[in-house]
């Protein structure tokens, strides 16, 4: 019997392991497969995709009232563009900027939302 290195043991135990998400499953095998029965933990649900994008659409008017730079680091911050929140050095990288002033930009903007007289909601 041929001797195996232990990373191609260890290799064939997982793959002896493993299954298809394609697998029938239940007693109607043509209509269920295992990978539709698995929830998906790290996606977004429906609701939140349609709160997420309710939410933009009712900020929009209000980020209209920032300079055309701050509004983008607004959406972009807080995911308000669909695509999920980036970070201070995601953004900084996407418009040019250093961390330390995307993250300045991103203060001043919420300070002056905060002060308009119009925005009474966002205080706090």
């Amino acid at each position: 019997m041929p001797r195996h290195p232990a990373p191609v043991v260890w290799l064939e135990n997982v793959k002896a392991g493993c299954v298809s998400l394609d697998v029938p499953v239940g007693e109607h095998p043509q209509t269920t497969t295992l990978g539709e029965l698995l929830e998906d933990t790290e996606a977004p649900t429906v609701e939140q995709i349609v709160e997420r994008r309710a939410l933009g659409a009712a900020l929009a008017p209000i980020l209209d009232r920032l300079a055309p730079r701050q509004a983008l680091i607004m959406r972009l911050r807080y995911g308000l563009d669909g695509r999920g929140q980036r970070t201070h050095s995601q953004i900084a990288d996407r418009v040019g900027l250093t961390r330390q002033w995307v993250r300045s930009l991103e203060r001043d903007s919420l300070a002056r939302l905060r002060e308009d007289p119009d925005l009474g909601l966002l205080a706090g």
